[in-house]
């Protein structure tokens, strides 16, 4: 049996939104490490939206992200859209995707912390995730279809 994760959405919703999926981003388990051992703590991951984009490079995260899980800066970042081009910080940090338990999550990956203007999401999923993917896009039906080509 073939092990994918199927997203479900009305055609109209997926063309309007996108397709859409839940993530926890956190730190990585080494920086969570070092910090607990000198008696730091962190806020609790929580799941949010995020939207598959297979025009980002790079997966972004709204800054207040960053911030409240206190993720580690690892530097400037400069990145593309369409008609802008600016300097961001990136971050490192995990994601999962809870409730898939067919996508295996990211334990150590960079992150951009860029504003983003949809208000449905705080992230946007790039070809940096995608890569590690294969993503079929049904427009008619609504329905997304992602393997995990890592497991």
């Amino acid at each position: 049996m073939e092990r994918k994760t199927v997203l479900a959405f009305s055609p109209a919703k997926l063309q309007t939104v996108g397709p859409v999926i839940k993530v926890i981003i956190g730190n990585t388990a080494p920086e969570l490490a070092e910090a607990r051992a000198v008696g730091l703590e962190f806020p609790a991951p929580l799941p949010f939206s995020a939207v598959v984009d297979t025009g980002a490079a790079v997966t972004i995260i709204n800054p207040q992200l960053a911030e409240t899980f206190k993720l580690k800066y690892t530097g400037p970042a400069r990145i593309s859209s369409v008609g802008n081009v600016g300097e961001y910080r990136a971050y490192a940090a995990s994601i999962a995707f809870p409730g898939q338990h067919h996508l295996k999550s990211f334990d150590v990956l960079r992150v951009i912390a860029s504003p983003l203007a949809h208000m449905e999401v705080s992230c946007l999923i790039g070809r940096d995730i995608l890569r590690y993917w294969e993503f079929t896009y049904n427009g008619k039906t609504g329905e997304v279809t992602i393997k995990d080509l890592r497991t």
